[in-house]
């Protein structure tokens, strides 16, 4: 009871969370499908929009037109839609192993730090797990029934998938049945013709995507979607100059906590199995969507830490799986040593909570320190009762990593975002500024105010594009380069200057996390206000 209800406060405190980077971008977007009424023709700042299809901006269009312009109304249906993904997950893991399995995988993803992180930071990647995990659990649930009915939901799922980023949505679970296919030497099934049935289902769910472009981009709409945007991104031409084909091994190591060790321990059985005649294996649905998914990432020149979203919940079924296998056996020395070894983990997440709100972000908040020393003394009576091997592996990291979250969304977060100037400005500019003003973002490369402003931004790529009605003032963010800029044109128009110390929560570095050299790590940022029309600059 205790760590559900932790889990569930960590959920909810990320849904009021700041946007920033991407998400404040996806905010835009969807903002403008509200505004505009038009569902397909994507737009940002009055201009096209390509790099990503309809579906994220659909369920958040949804969220602020019935909820309004809030981070909570932002994120809620995203998230709400990504949580079908526990259930898909737990599905896929029962029809591949067993139940137990299945309802493992489904703890460990829902308890795992990328699912938090990225249900605060909304990416179309928390979408697309949800769609690519039901696409294999359905053809799954095909091959093992031949009922037409998860045929369908199958490559309607890989159609939703597309639909939620592109390509890649499809790709994984073409890695996933063919690499099973090939590997159960099921040829009959690999060449069957009825693929195209379903190729023909995924491209009717998926043609709003399409149409869109083509109606804003012509045929370079479609090139874009289906070669330049992936080949480009996994080349560089595109996108990208990562050499680093390790990424996804550090990131993993923190984006799966609290499971970290227990991914280590999982996949050296896995891999070992592979070369184990004695080991007999039922499926190749996980070998096949993880390692040829991870191969292609790992050798693209553009890399983030949430294209790997999309695998974490076949990576969990993995895990599960050895758990399950392990405890099952008659001498369970490897699950206990795993269990040693996790007790590790609820120690450390306890120290960096702590830490957290003790000297990085200090908090005067009572409950946050009492929820932490409830969090250790409840860890601690499990560990020390006579419960399962099972109940002690993972209630304790559980609890330590909602606690964990709590600290962050309940507290870090939110004071990070305090530094956040575009944010911060753009409040300024709802409380201040009159019906009929405008404002401006100007040399800034980010999107908060075109989602924060109660009238919308438009961006200002330059000077001499700079005309306004002078009955109305005009508000413009911008850089300490932008605002040299505006002085030099209209210092006769120029009304007032608001400064801010800027940091963006998307470029937060260790000089900004250690309290002593924050202040240094700081940037200007201005909102300038201009009443008149300005001088025109030859």
């Amino acid at each position: 009871m205790y760590a559900g209800i932790l889990l569930l406060a960590a959920y909810i405190l990320g849904l009021f969370v700041d946007l920033t980077g991407d998400a404040a971008k996806y905010g835009a977007i969807a903002r403008h499908i509200v505004d505009s009424g038009d569902l397909i023709h994507l737009k940002i700042h009055g201009e096209a929009y390509e790099q990503k299809p309809q579906l994220l901006f659909w369920l958040s269009a949804l969220g602020l037109k019935l909820g309004g312009i809030h981070n909570w109304s932002f994120k809620i249906f995203p998230t709400l839609y990504s949580f079908a993904g526990f259930w898909f997950t737990y599905k896929l893991g029962e029809i591949v192993y067993n139940r137990k399995t299945g309802q493992l995988a489904a703890l460990m993803l829902a308890t795992s730090w990328i699912y938090f992180f990225f249900t605060a930071d909304i990416h179309t990647d928390l979408v697309l797990q949800a769609n690519t995990t039901l696409a294999i659990w359905q053809l799954a649930a095909y091959l093992k029934t031949k009922r037409n009915v998860h045929f369908f939901w199958a490559f309607a799922g890989v159609g939703l998938a597309m639909l939620s980023k592109g390509p890649v949505g499809a790709v994984v679970p073409a890695f996933a049945i063919g690499a099973h296919l090939l590997f159960t030497r099921d040829f009959k099934q690999l060449f069957h013709p009825k693929w195209l049935i379903g190729i023909c289902i995924s491209f009717i769910i998926s043609f709003p995507a399409f149409w869109g472009l083509y109606q804003q981009f012509g045929t370079d709409g479609l090139k874009f979607f289906f070669i330049t945007n992936n080949i480009g991104r996994i080349t560089g031409s595109y996108i990208g100059n990562s050499t680093d084909y390790f990424f996804y091994l550090h990131a993993l190591a923190y984006l799966l906590l609290p499971w970290t060790f227990l991914m280590l321990f999982a996949f050296w059985f896995e891999i070992g199995s592979y070369f184990k005649k004695s080991v007999k294996r039922n499926e190749y649905f996980t070998v096949g969507a993880i390692w040829g998914y991870f191969l292609v990432v790992s050798v693209a020149r553009a890399k983030a830490p949430h294209y790997i979203f999309i695998i974490v919940p076949l990576i969990m079924i993995v895990i599960a799986h050895w758990i399950d296998v392990k405890m099952g056996e008659a001498e369970q020395k490897n699950i206990k040593f795993m269990g040693r070894i996790q007790i590790l983990v609820p120690f450390f997440l306890a120290v960096f909570v702590a830490v957290i709100i003790g000297y990085l972000f200090p908090s005067a908040n009572v409950w946050l320190w009492l929820i932490l020393l409830a969090s250790i003394a409840f860890s601690i009576l499990i560990l020390r009762t006579e419960h399962s091997v099972g109940y002690r592996l993972f209630l304790p990291s559980v609890i330590m990593i909602a606690t964990l979250l709590i600290a962050m969304n309940g507290h870090a977060l939110p004071v990070i975002s305090g530094y956040q100037a575009s944010a911060k400005a753009s409040r300024v500019y709802n409380e201040e500024s009159s019906p009929n003003d405008k404002i401006y973002n100007y040399l800034f490369p980010y999107y908060e105010v075109f989602f924060y402003t109660k009238s919308g931004a438009e961006r200002l790529y330059s000077i001499r594009d700079f005309n306004r009605d002078p009955d109305y003032t005009s508000w413009i963010f911008t850089t300490k380069a932008g605002k040299d800029t505006l002085q030099m044109y209209f210092e006769p128009q120029i009304e007032a200057i608001d400064s801010f110390k800027h940091r963006g929560m998307s470029t937060i570095r260790p000089d900004f996390v250690n309290p002593r050299t924050r202040e240094s790590s700081l940037e200007p940022m201005y909102l300038i206000r201009i009443q008149s029309n300005p001088i025109k600059a030859e």
